[in-house]
């Protein structure tokens, strides 16, 4: 094990690399150093500005190269969390394999992924965690670090990471704990409960909160983002009173409403949760990121879930070098490390998870490194039994003629119970076939539930669904769904009474909120007949659902051979 090792947390709004030596085999942080990366444009994964600021990180903070761990960000990675049926270990791979040509929304020749399962089953089902990212977005990145001369050893998952922080320096409790990583561009939630995971990404973070005060104070991005760091914090509702400024109190109540949105989205995370991955509501919540830090943030979720919440402070179990430059009493530094920790305790051998997203071209490079020494052996090796064999053979050859017509009879007697065996396995390649296709239906029927609860859960207040129908079907499944409604005029917001701009509404926020279900709706209708509103529309799916139709027709078997 190395001594000294670099961990790099990419995350949406700035990039954290660490320096980490190992005293008994336990992580103890040396150095840490951050740097911003744009967060107004979508260009955070560029190599040249990522290794920009990487190279001004290695400068400032005095790093040297050393293997690296780095974390990507939680929006990034398309995580899934499956149950297998109870089968022989050889059987895994391919089981998760299938699970990933499903589930993943990209053929799996454009993805780098990887699973873990976890622990060993109950003799029923197994669960297994199925992680994935797009190639192109994890080579933008081990790019940018290979700028630096420096070859990445794991490439990990923010979530994964602050899992396995969480698992092994948040303190056991009985029930389900909830990590809450309030970032800039996104939430991320993470369950922890008897040895089980489950994460969720939710696009309502701190950018969520600038953005609304650029509208509301009609500012600039930078000024919204400095009123918030300067005057902001989350009103307590009620009969709080915090402040007598009306301009804070106003920007308090901003920033209420969009917290308010983020707590509605983490509810229905929970109740997926539960309902899904048969898991329970969290008995404690813990903050880390760099918006968790806003005034009254901490008081705001412990009276919206009645539970205790607390700040998430890895170093009360990882040990810190005095020269680090870490204030252990200021909550400011301590909550953004959580990744960091979680990517050391990996090269400590103390990490639950340890999936690995490492591009194929560093794969393949790392184990043609690794082979190079056996490749000058075998050269030798060849050498050597060249020599051999041709004497070997030389006094083997009146023997092996003397042998050539009894072997010759053995091997016609061994091609019959080759065709009969061909026969067997035309037969067991047709009950494959029909495997599969149960099996595609059975991993599609939660993502059809999903879709539909959806659709309902976005619908307003006075409307209904009539019917749901599919729409276009095509080789690779069902792709559209053919959505029709109903609405009392009178019980709609009035955003939505004024006929089909007023549905576009509606139709495009389904889209939003849930971009991994659906791409766009078309052939949008609505019309008025009295007091009751008939609508409609076409819902495109972001990918195809499979829809597997007919059983393969089994092959005729081949006729034996005497």
């Amino acid at each position: 094990m190395a001594d000294r090792i670099l961990t790099l947390d990419i995350g949406s709004s700035k990039a954290l690399l660490a320096e980490f030596s190992f005293k008994g085999g336990q992580p103890v942080l040396q150095r840490f150093a951050s740097g911003a990366l744009p967060v107004e444009g979508d260009d955070v994964g560029s190599p040249v500005r990522l290794a920009a600021v990487l190279r001004n990180l290695m400068s400032v903070g005095g790093f040297k190269p050393a293997p690296l761990y780095m974390a990507l960000p939680g929006q990034t990675v398309f995580p899934r969390f499956v149950k297998l049926p109870p089968v022989s270990k050889d059987k895994v791979g391919e089981m998760v394999r299938a699970e990933a040509e499903q589930s993943v929304p990209f053929p799996l020749d454009e993805v780098v992924w990887d699973y873990q399962t976890l622990g060993e089953g109950d003799g029923t089902e197994l669960d297994a965690v199925l992680l994935a990212v797009k190639q192109d977005n994890v080579k933008a990145m081990t790019d940018a670090v290979a700028e630096l001369g420096i070859e990445p050893l794991v490439v990990d998952a923010a979530p994964m990471a602050l899992y396995n922080a969480a698992l092994h320096c948040g303190g056991q409790t009985e029930g389900c704990t909830m990590v809450l990583d309030i970032g800039h561009r996104s939430t991320g939630l993470v369950f922890m409960e008897d040895g089980k995971v489950f994460t969720r990404n939710i696009a309502v973070a701190g950018l969520s909160i600038t953005q609304e005060i650029q509208k509301a104070f009609n500012c600039t991005y930078q000024e919204g983002e400095t009123l918030k760091l300067k005057s902001g914090f989350v009103a307590l509702g009620g009969t709080y009173a915090v402040t007598d400024d009306e301009r804070a109190d106003r920007l308090s109540k901003i920033i209420r409403t969009v917290v308010t949105r983020l707590h509605a989205e983490v509810s229905r995370s929970i109740n997926f949760y539960r309902s899904q991955q048969g898991g329970s509501a969290p008995s404690r919540i813990l903050l880390c990121g760099s918006s968790s830090l806003l005034p009254y943030m901490d008081q705001f979720f412990a009276d919206k879930f009645q539970v205790p919440v607390e700040f998430f402070n890895p170093f009360e179990t990882i040990a810190v070098d005095p020269g680090a430059g870490l204030d252990l009493e200021s909550a400011n530094q301590i909550v953004t490390l959580a990744n960091t920790v979680g990517l050391a305790l990996r090269h400590a051998g103390c990490a639950a998870l340890e999936m690995n997203l490492l591009p194929p071209a560093i794969v393949a490079r790392k184990a043609f490194r690794r082979r190079v020494p056996f490749f000058v052996l075998s050269a030798v090796a060849i050498l050597v039994s060249s020599f051999l064999w041709y004497t070997y053979t030389d006094h083997r050859r009146d023997a092996y003629e003397a042998q050539q017509q009894d072997i010759g009879t053995k091997v016609e007697a061994i091609q019959k119970d080759k065709n009969r065996l061909e026969s067997l396995r035309r037969v067991v390649d047709e009950f494959q076939g029909k495997t599969d296709i149960l099996r595609a239906l059975a991993a599609n029927r939660s993502v059809f539930a999903e879709s539909l609860e959806a659709i309902r859960r976005s619908l307003p207040k006075g409307a209904w669904l009539r019917s749901v129908k599919a729409r276009d079907v095509s080789a690779e499944g069902v792709t559209s769904f053919a959505i029709e409604g109903l609405a009392f005029e009178n019980d709609l917001e009035d955003k939505y009474r004024s006929g089909a701009v007023g549905m576009d509404k509606f139709t495009k926020a389904l889209v939003e909120q849930n971009p991994t279900l659906f791409a766009s709706v078309d052939d949008l209708r609505s019309n008025v007949n009295k007091d009751l509103r008939e609508f409609s529309f076409v819902l495109r799916l972001a990918a195809p659902i499979g829809q597997p139709t007919a059983l393969r027709q089994p092959a005729a078997p081949a006729a034996e051979e005497e």
